[in-house]
């Protein structure tokens, strides 16, 4: 009975002593775990707490970015705006500077026709001024002989707008002087001008043949119609003794 005991006892008290051995066990795992949760508590609450850095410095960055960007954006704008507003401004300068070739282009036509205006009054009041004292030709080509001086006769033709003039005057009937000129009319005044008068001797001979001396040359002087019908005879190497010499038309 007191071995059942003993055994009993010693059974007992290994059973305690194993209670006791579990039980401080439990103790340290329990106290293991909560060391553990508590550092994984602290760890968590720094992640948490290093999260909320981080979230909070990319929320003090996000700001800075979104105003650099902002700025950028402005900036960009600003940019285009500016290029913008320089091609316009080139492209009015482009125009001011047709319109100004244009505007010179009128102006110089105008001034051009302005001129040929001024031309065309100047010629016109030229003409007018010519009408009023214009004499037509009448003409005077022809046959022309001496009124007083009988021995004279005028052979005039018609060249171009002047005429062509040989005057014979006889002094015999073996020789004559002969004059051989160009005239051009004169409106303003009615005469016909000549400065080119050749004076030369005749000589003829009895078969009727003749030669011919040249006496001068440059002779100047005119002819002048007079009422139509008569034609008066101005040379100013002869008008010292002989004046003006009428003729009159065959």
């Amino acid at each position: 009975m007191r071995k059942k005991i003993t055994v009993l006892g010693i059974t007992i008290a290994m059973m305690a002593a194993f209670a006791g051995c579990a039980a401080d066990s439990v103790k340290e795992v329990k106290a293991t775990e909560s060391v553990t949760t508590e550092i994984v508590t602290v760890e968590e609450s720094k992640e948490k707490e290093n999260d909320k850095a981080v979230t909070t410095a990319e929320s003090t960055e996000a700001p800075d970015k979104k105003e650099e960007t902002v700025k950028t954006e402005v900036k960009d704008s600003e940019t285009g705006k500016n290029e913008g507003e320089k091609s316009v401004k080139a492209e009015e300068k482009k125009d001011d500077s047709k319109d100004k070739v244009t505007e010179k282009k009128q102006e110089k036509e105008a001034e051009t026709n302005n001129n040929s205006e001024a031309a065309d009054k100047a010629v016109q009041a030229e003409v007018q001024e010519n009408n009023d004292t214009f004499i037509k030709d009448m003409g005077i080509d022809g046959i022309w002989y001496g009124e007083i001086y009988t021995r004279i006769s005028a052979n005039i033709t018609k060249n171009g707008d002047g005429y062509n003039v040989e005057l014979s005057w006889a002094g015999s009937a073996a020789d004559a002087a002969v004059w051989n000129m160009s005239l051009t009319y004169d409106s303003s005044t009615g005469k016909y001008n000549y400065s080119d008068a050749e004076v030369k001797t005749r000589t003829y001979a009895e078969d009727g043949t003749y030669t011919e001396e040249v006496e001068s040359t440059g002779g100047s002087g005119f002819f002048h119609l007079v009422d139509g019908q008569y034609l008066t005879w101005n040379d100013n190497a002869l008008i010292g003794d002989y004046g003006e010499i009428s003729l009159s038309l065959q």
